[in-house]
């Protein structure tokens, strides 16, 4: 479930995702419509506001792409599934976010935690 899905219990999501944070850990930038727009439906706008919703509060390295496609069947506009991620990383490089923020969504905030949790 994401940590940043719509107004209700706030509080308590923002605190789990400082933790998080605080802890080295990373969270999933969900990608499941009704996560990110509570009318159900999502664009590629929603995904930028929601990503930038997690930078403003110190998240950069500690998210990754968590799209929940296993089962998930309401993605934003012009998005149906892994092959659409390439799509995503041109949208971010689009936006304006810098290359390494978009290293740490596809790979490097994971790869980090993997590290912490083998070595």
């Amino acid at each position: 479930r994401s940590v940043s899905r719509g107004l209700g219990d706030v509080y308590k999501r923002q605190e789990q995702f400082r933790a998080i944070c605080d802890l080295g850990g990373t969270a999933g930038l969900n990608l499941y419509a009704p996560f990110l727009n509570a009318s159900g439906h999502a664009s590629m706008d929603d995904v930028r506001r929601h990503l930038e919703h997690f930078l403003e509060r110190d998240g950069d390295g500690h998210l990754a792409l968590g799209g929940d496609l296993d089962g998930c069947d309401v993605l934003p506009d012009g998005m149906h599934g892994l092959r659409d991620y390439a799509l995503l990383e041109t949208n971010f490089e689009n936006w304006g976010f810098g290359e390494q923020i978009v290293r740490n969504l596809f790979y490097q905030s994971l790869e980090k935690v993997v590290k912490l949790c083998i070595m």
